[in-house]
């Protein structure tokens, strides 16, 4: 199954959104990626969240995960300070933590995984909240 990506650009908390439904592939997420960096309204964002709560991560390996995150940064597309990653079982917090952990050499930002996509709305846009999942 192809996945399905929606792309929201939040004006209250400028910051974009991301919704990827199916299975999480390596190309699906450098499309959203190259999508996103090409678009003006995505500049000035405080970050993305990435909303993968109905989304599976059954085919990614960490061998791509270390390739979208060197495409990141060979195309310097690594201008928003916060990236939230939502989740929604212990298979995908797993993955998640290791995406995470091999994007950890990017100075300038933060990522955390939650369960509660309000608590990353909040942690993005600054407000506090709940202590992040992961």
């Amino acid at each position: 199954m192809t996945p399905r990506y929606d792309i929201e650009f939040i004006e209250p908390g400028k910051y974009t959104q991301i919704a990827l439904v199916g299975r999480v592939t390596q190309e699906a997420v450098l499309t959203v990626l190259n999508q996103i960096s090409d678009d003006d309204r995505h500049s000035g964002r405080v970050g993305i969240l990435w909303d993968f709560r109905e989304a599976s991560f059954d085919e990614m390996t960490l061998s791509a995960m270390r390739s979208m995150w060197q495409h990141q940064i060979d195309h310097r597309m690594n201008t928003s300070r916060r990236v939230a990653l939502v989740y929604r079982d212990d298979v995908n917090r797993t993955i998640l933590a290791l995406w995470v952990e091999v994007a950890s050499s990017s100075t300038g930002t933060e990522r955390r995984c939650f369960t509660d996509i309000g608590d990353a709305r909040n942690w993005l846009t600054g407000v506090d909240g709940p202590p992040a999942a992961g």
